[in-house]
């Protein structure tokens, strides 16, 4: 039997999945909060319909998550779900605070909102009395959220805040509005309290996906079709990519060739173009193994910065030229290995040109081949590299027909057509 790729599989509701000092952490990178109003509607309606009905049980899908250290995980694909249940687990401590203020049941609001808020937002420490989070959103989300949502303040200026953060507050005000508008909860502190204490923590239940590394995240999610907006492959790629970034100064500079690419490839289309750009590399690159050939070449902040071909080529801008290996004027010394009544047909194929550096190019000129292909062997181009494994001592007709034949074979796995 093949080795699981899983640690831990389970069902589990949202009570179990964040109590016990559970901490839970959204990768830097990832992306921002992107739920609006409908996704909304449909949980809070969700959770209104089982309320009633104890019984009930309500999945929310798969959650995947990668187990950090003891009692933390990093969270792959299921932040949006996680943040906006912490949103409606705030606006009932909210609730319960504001009846207090009023007067209505005030001790027992008080401690009701206390325990609420240590089970589902955070506790603090015995030791340094400081609270701690059981959510940490990525780093353009989670000042908003520890600064504001979960101190129940509200912002100096929600316009001035990034679109993501300015979701999380419009989510926050929707649960709010919500269940000031339910009646039965305008005096009845214990309804309010059992609406998540006992219908969201009990009722509401998970598939929880426990893996133990980056590459089983990705062979989990490839399977996953989770509610609402999903994790898509490029942010997947892209959290790895900048996982590996350290440095401030390099954590600077990617986001900035990060948004350049994605503006000039585009966000869905990114794993197709880093398909093909692997296949001038690799023979067969099937969608499937894009993260496991990305996680392969790129362990350190000096390959991220490096295209996986191992150099930077921009075709715009590269020096490279184009090189006839038997010259346009071949000249005697070409006579004795390449028949002359052949050159005019051959000069000009595909299988007879190959990219050369220009400094490299004006040194060989007309030489014999011999000397031609010592220069081949130490270009920075692994097509014309090849040329000298393929052919260390002598180039023929025979061998510009083999070659042209393997170009062939990888253009057709390179460019593909949608037409038959």
């Amino acid at each position: 039997m093949a080795r699981t790729n899983l640690l831990d599989t389970r069902t589990i509701n949202y009570l179990e999945l964040i109590g016990n000092g559970r901490l839970y952490r959204v990768p830097p990178y990832q992306r921002d909060y992107s739920w609006t109003m409908e996704q909304w509607e449909d949980l809070y309606n969700d959770i209104v319909e089982l309320q009633p009905n104890p019984e009930n049980r309500h999945y929310m899908g798969a959650l995947v998550v990668e187990g950090e250290r003891d009692r933390e995980f990093l969270i792959i694909d299921g932040q949006q779900r996680l943040a906006t249940l912490s949103l409606f687990a705030l606006a009932v401590i909210d609730r319960l605070q504001t009846m207090a203020k009023d007067q209505i049941d005030p001790d027992a609001n008080k401690e009701r909102s206390k325990e609420l808020r240590n089970r589902f937002i955070g506790e603090k420490d015995p030791a340094s009395l400081i609270e701690k989070s059981r959510l940490y959103l990525n780093e353009i989300d989670n000042a908003s959220y520890q600064d504001y949502l979960i101190q129940l303040k509200k912002p100096l200026n929600p316009r001035k805040l990034p679109r993501s953060s300015q979701l999380l507050w419009r989510c926050f005000q929707y649960f709010q509005k919500q269940l000031n508008q339910l009646s039965e909860f305008s005096t009845d502190g214990r309804a309010v309290a059992s609406l998540l204490y006992e219908t969201v923590a009990r009722q509401i239940l998970f598939i929880l996906i426990t893996v133990d590394n980056e590459l089983n995240a990705y062979m989990v999610f490839e399977t996953l079709n989770a509610r609402g907006q999903r994790l898509t492959t490029t942010d997947l790629l892209k959290n790895y990519l900048f996982s590996r970034v350290q440095v401030g100064t390099d954590l600077e500079a990617l986001p900035r060739r990060w948004e350049s690419l994605i503006k000039t490839v585009g966000q869905s289309r990114f794993p197709e173009f880093l398909r093909y750009h692997l296949l001038c590399k690799h023979a067969k690159v099937r969608s499937q193994r894009l993260f496991k050939i990305v996680r392969d070449h790129t362990r350190t902040a000096e390959d991220v910065f490096c295209p996986l071909s191992g150099f930077s080529c921009d075709p715009e801008t590269d020096p490279g030229t184009i090189k006839h290996i038997l010259p346009e004027h071949p000249g005697e010394i070409w006579s004795e290995t390449y028949p002359p009544q052949q050159w005019e047909d051959t000069v000009y194929r595909i299988g007879n040109l190959t990219l050369l550096e220009a400094s490299n190019n004006w040194t060989v000129g007309n030489k014999e081949y011999v000397e031609k292909c010592a220069s081949y062997r130490n270009s920075k181009y692994t097509l014309t590299r090849n040329i000298s494994e393929m052919a260390p001592e002598q180039w023929t007709p025979e061998l510009v027909r083999l070659r042209q034949a393997k170009l062939a074979t990888r253009a057709v796995q390179v460019w593909r057509s949608d037409f038959a």
